[in-house]
């Protein structure tokens, strides 16, 4: 077979399982739950962990997530994904991006767009779909979308529990440079300063002082991820802060004149 054939075939196919999705995607079996609904109120799919619910967003092969629907976000080129597409979450100038509802509730419209008030930005609901579903059905993925829409400089464990901003204040209660907060305390199970901790010890995967450590908090920096927080100078990325230089990198990445007065 030769690579034209091997082409024209791929194409073939990919347009046979374009069909029959959109006529799976005509007859979505309810809309209880959590889900995304389209801008123009098609529905986009289940949010749940089951890759065998034909309507789930974790089913390669359904109509919501397979990379060849047209109803589905993972299809660069649908409407709903694609950054010209009329109601994609990807399109900057959309007025009509999907809807999202958890627990049959609706919560905010998932966007690029950054005029839209209830905005919640496509990066971490994304992620979230991809690795941490839990924490789209509980609702607490929405404050992560909140700081990353504020542009705020903070830390995210590599399980995605999050260890603080770096707002040089000591009486920023989120702050790890507040030794009595939740983030900052030797003795916070969510501070990276315990050194007993997940987060701190020597020893644990996730912890910024592990030496060997491959999955070390990550640093997102104005809303952006901008690399690892870790002592492991080969872990993977380019980006790399030394925990112990925390202060000395935001002095000077990023909080202007006020921060003399902290540090």
């Amino acid at each position: 077979m030769s690579a034209d054939d091997s082409d024209d075939t791929k194409n073939i196919l990919a347009q046979l399982l374009a069909e029959l999705h959109a006529k799976q995607a005509a007859n979505p079996r309810g809309r209880a739950g959590s889900y995304l609904l389209g801008g123009d109120d098609v529905f986009l799919g289940n949010i749940n962990n089951d890759p065998h619910d034909r309507d789930s967003f974790k089913n390669p092969y359904g109509p919501y997530g397979s990379p060849y629907s047209q109803t589905s976000i993972f299809n660069l080129y649908s409407p709903y994904r694609s950054p010209y597409g009329t109601y994609s979450l990807a399109n900057p100038y959309t007025p009509s991006p999907p809807k999202l509802f958890i627990d049959g509730q609706y919560r905010g419209h998932v966007t690029a767009n950054l005029r839209i008030s209830d905005r919640i930005p496509p990066e971490p609901f994304l992620d979230a779909l991809a690795h941490n579903i839990a924490s789209i059905l509980d609702g607490s993925f929405l404050q992560k979308a909140e700081r990353q829409a504020r542009g705020d400089t903070y830390i995210e464990a590599y399980d995605g529990t999050f260890l603080g901003t770096l707002n040089p204040s000591p009486h920023d209660q989120e702050s790890i440079f507040n030794s009595y907060g939740p983030f900052g305390s030797k003795f916070s199970p969510t501070s990276i300063h315990n050194t007993y901790g997940t987060y701190g010890g020597a020893y644990s995967a996730q912890s910024p002082y592990n030496q060997y450590s491959r999955t070390p908090p990550k640093l997102f920096h104005r809303g952006k991820l901008w690399g690892l927080v870790t002592k492991n100078r080969y872990a993977p990325g380019n980006n790399k802060v030394d925990p112990d230089d925390l202060k000395a990198w935001v002095a000077s990445n990023g909080y202007g004149n006020a921060i003399k007065r902290f540090l």
